[in-house]
């Protein structure tokens, strides 16, 4: 292939990687498009054999791949039904493209460029809610209630749900993620500072007044206090912002009743299953799953019960909560344990700690604290819900290990 038609693949490959990313926050359409336009365009470009021998060296890539053998080795070798064990096989094999993307997107710019993407991505996914919870829609007699997602019709207190094309959980990760690139955008890049902090208030607005998801309302917290942390040189007045946000944030609970009724709801849910053995709430099912996991994981610790098991336990053993169909058990910590026992876990906990190692070093401070904070708003969301399982969590995370393993690789690009 002449060197002219491997630039354009180059090219191509690049404008459709940025598509699929732009589309993992809200949309499925670009998304697929652009990974099948990026996986085709970059086979034609010989430009990326260098960078793909250095990315197939590192640490990161081996235990991705690792990770991954070990979930297909399960599903051949453990026994359960071919299509739960498959299920999950398709749902972690997003992780052999780190190094596709890595390889793709190498330098500090073409990171820039992922990130900004993604951001637009989950602008997108905010703003139908935006306009819904101003009143902008019902002013304008705009009808786009057809695209809300319904897994949750209303919520606690009763009001419409005003999520669009994704569920609450991953709304609310997507979004503090968001947050986290505005604040650190609006301190570090002094020209985009009003724009930036304009886009922090909507998402503090969005997660605390429009959606109802609890966790993002955890994370929320998390980043603002490493937004203090970040900002405030010195202990003493540190610690002086961190108890001024524990303030705030204690302030909403008491004068903010959405945020209020989110609240106390944990703790009311939790009493009814701990009293009641009640299945039909957010809380007491990922209680009883959590529960079943840690039974599960203690009847194979070491490697697990295999693919698919999960699902197979649920539906063999006549569980109330069958008929749901769900494969995970809303925490991804608990799901490696059931099904790929220690084994699993240390895996993944592997590719966290050198993706933690790999972004600390990023000479581009944007980038490092946005990606240092994104992993760990990841893993903190992994607590309540299956992120790497997940899709729109999960290629998030590959998006960003794709960032960490490339900065090792090309450092100085």
């Amino acid at each position: 292939m002449s060197t002219s038609s491997e630039q354009i693949a180059l090219k191509l490959s690049r404008w459709f990687g940025l598509m699929c990313v732009f589309g993992i926050a809200w949309s499925n359409a670009f998304f697929r498009v652009g990974l099948a336009g990026l996986l085709v365009s970059s086979l034609f470009s010989g430009v990326y054999r260098d960078h793909a021998r250095a990315c197939l060296r590192q640490p990161l890539t081996w235990l991705a791949l690792g990770f991954f053998l070990m979930v297909l080795a399960s599903a051949l070798i453990a026994g359960h039904p071919a299509e739960m064990a498959f299920y999950d096989v398709e749902h972690y094999r997003k992780l052999l493209l780190i190094p596709v993307f890595a390889v793709v997107f190498p330098g500090v710019r073409e990171h820039r460029q992922l990130l900004i993407a993604y951001g637009l991505g989950t602008f997108v996914l905010m703003l139908p809610t935006l306009l819904d919870g101003f009143g902008i829609f019902h002013a304008l007699g705009i009808d786009f209630a057809a695209y809300r997602n319904e897994a949750y019709r209303i919520s606690l207190h009763g009001a419409p749900n005003l999520v669009y094309w994704r569920m609450q959980i991953v709304h609310g990760f997507h979004v503090d993620v968001l947050l986290a690139m505005a604040a650190f955008g609006a301190i570090l890049m002094p020209r985009w500072r009003i724009p930036l902090g304009l886009l922090c208030v909507l998402c503090i607005v969005d997660v605390l007044l429009f959606i109802y998801g609890r966790m993002a309302l955890i994370c929320l917290l998390f980043v603002v206090l490493c937004v203090v942390v970040y900002l405030i040189p010195g202990p003493r007045l540190r610690l002086a912002g961190l108890a001024s946000v524990l303030v705030l944030a204690w302030s909403a609970y008491w004068f903010v009743p959405d945020v209020t009724t989110r609240v106390t709801s944990i703790g009311s849910e939790t009493e009814r299953y701990v009293q009641q053995g009640d299945l039909q709430t957010s809380a007491g099912e990922r209680l009883h799953y959590w529960a079943l996991a840690l039974r599960m994981w203690r009847e194979a610790p070491l490697f697990g019960n295999g693919a698919g098991s999960f699902r197979d336990k649920l539906v063999s053993s006549h569980d109330p909560t069958a008929d749901l169909g769900y494969r995970h058990p809303h925490n991804e910590y608990f799901m490696q344990l059931a099904e790929f026992g220690l084994l699993g876990i240390g895996l993944f906990l592997a590719m966290v700690v050198i993706m933690l190692n790999s972004v600390r070093k990023i000479e581009d401070r944007w980038l490092a604290w946005s990606l240092t904070v994104a992993i760990l708003v990841f893993c903190l969301n992994a607590v309540t819900d299956a992120s790497l399982h997940n899709d729109w969590e999960g290629w998030t995370f590959v998006v960003i290990a794709s960032i960490a393993c490339a900065s090792r690789c090309f450092a100085k690009r």
